[in-house]
């Protein structure tokens, strides 16, 4: 057992550093990358934490766990900041949200003077206290994450037709692993307290190692979007007087028959990249006013109106019969659609049925 987890740590600290090495090469392309860094140091004391059972020295204990307290503690800060910068097109420079890192200089603080005068059993107390609050800090982060990352992929519908490398689903996905490591850690501190089997931190080694994977390779190639969310967030008050009195007027008939007009002409929908900014270019106003067209008067969203038009188009070419000589797959893409995945979905979403059935329907009925 104690071979197979000084493996794993050994395995995690090095892809770390890997990992590391390829992020700061790429700092130029995405200075959010800094970020990512950060949070990757900050995953090596929590490595190590793991090995603590097979550590002889009370000395590299007492070191060991302070730093997984900061660890847990900047963890949650940096994965906020970082999907922060990405939904707001990295308009502010980084560290400026301060406010959410004083935990972590309030621990330090805290650790550091009691190190220094305290005795080592009240020093040990001090720490258990601190590494118990670092989780629940960590365990609160997390689920604030979660709220924030739904409300800006709600948001990103309102400038992109496609999602696909828009989103931050992967940080969902490292969010609800982290929360399944505080769950083992939970878990096996009990189950090693109670019985004494120093073998179940390898299980917590593992999983940790699946995130580090994880979080590296969709980082490196996640794409940065060129839009901001926060554009899209005016004051309620003005937002719904402004709506009432353009919803009302002949601008917005005109407008909304110009918009028409353009996707039907110039077949924007089957645009690869389509977003807001370049249908507002061809409606030839602000995206501002084509989000107030589409979000308070048309009541939908630029993702869902991009997405009506492509399966119109898909289920005219398959009623033309262009399902003969072509595969459904086909269609979807010269319909605009960019992935299988989003067309299947979004059709059995739009029509309660997936695309294999409405066609075999169609067939069924001729």
């Amino acid at each position: 057992m104690e071979n197979i987890s000084h493996i794993l740590t050994i395995s995690g600290i090095s892809i770390i550093a890997f990992l590391i090495t390829l992020f700061l090469g790429n700092v130029l392309k995405a200075k959010t990358n800094v970020l990512l860094v950060i949070i990757l140091f900050a995953f090596i004391p929590l490595f190590l934490s793991y090995n603590l059972e097979f550590i002889k020295s009370t000395e590299r204990i007492l070191v060991i766990i302070p730093f997984t307290c900061f660890s847990l503690l900047l963890i949650g800060p940096l994965l906020y900041e970082y999907s922060f910068h990405f939904f707001t097109a990295n308009r502010q420079r980084l560290f400026e949200r301060r406010k959410k890192y004083l935990p972590f200089l309030f621990a330090a603080l805290l650790i550091l003077g009691a190190r220094f005068f305290l005795k080592e059993k009240h020093y040990s107390i001090v720490l258990v206290i601190s590494l118990s609050l670092s989780f629940l800090h960590l365990f609160y982060y997390l689920i604030v994450l979660v709220r924030y990352q739904m409300n800006s992929t709600r948001m990103l519908k309102q400038l992109y037709a496609n999602l696909s490398n828009k989103n931050l689903f992967w940080v969902n996905i490292l969010i609800i692993g982290l929360i399944i490591v505080l769950l083992l850690d939970s878990v096996t501190g009990i189950v090693t307290l109670t019985t004494g089997f120093t073998g179940v931190p390898i299980i917590n080694t593992f999983f940790l190692l699946i995130l580090i994977w994880f979080l590296g390779y969709y980082g490196l190639t996640q794409k940065e979007i060129t839009e901001s969310i926060e554009d899209l967030n005016p004051s309620v008050e003005s937002e719904f007087r402004e709506s009432t009195l353009f919803c009302e007027s002949k601008e917005f008939i005109d407008l909304q028959r110009k918009l028409s007009q353009v996707l039907n002409e110039k077949e924007l929908y089957k645009v690869e990249d389509i977003n807001l900014s370049l249908l507002s270019q061809h409606l030839e106003v602000s995206t501002k006013k084509v989000s107030l067209l589409l979000n308070r008067c048309m009541n939908t969203t630029f993702y869902d109106l991009m997405n009506a038009y492509r399966l119109s188009e898909f289920k005219r070419k398959v009623e033309n019969g262009e399902i003969q000589e072509k595969t459904i797959l086909a269609l979807a893409f010269e319909s605009g659609f960019n992935s299988k995945a989003s067309f299947n979905r979004i059709f059995k979403q739009k029509e309660g049925k997936s695309p294999n059935e409405y066609v075999k329907s169609l067939r069924s009925s001729e």
